[in-house]
């Protein structure tokens, strides 16, 4: 499983059906090991804030990232303020519900 750039090795964690496993590391992939049909696998890594600074058609902006989502920025934006995002900001997840369609027949193309 690829573990984001911002991630070190030693802060992810790894549970197969609720028992804690040991993780291997191939450079940027966590390697989990044998798992079974129907197992549950949860890997677990922080996710931080970070501040950082770009330069964008020549305007300076201060940003502030949370994991690979930008949450907020400076300057926002005269008339369309950018990335006012502080729900990404705490520890909660945001659930959607969605109804989806499947066929039951199949499309041949």
């Amino acid at each position: 499983v690829r573990i984001p750039e911002w991630v070190a090795p030693q802060e992810a964690t790894c549970m197969v059906n609720g028992v804690e496993r040991a993780l291997g590391w191939d450079g940027r992939y966590a390697v989990v090991g044998a798992v079974a049909a129907r197992d549950e696998v949860t890997l677990t890594f922080p996710l931080t804030e970070r501040k950082r600074e770009a330069d964008i058609q020549s305007q300076h902006f201060h940003m502030i990232t949370r994991g690979n989502e930008v949450v907020d920025i400076y300057p926002r934006g005269q008339f369309s303020p950018l990335y006012q995002r502080d729900y990404y900001r705490d520890d909660r997840t945001r659930w959607k519900k969605a109804e989806r369609f499947v066929s039951d027949e199949a499309i041949i193309w």
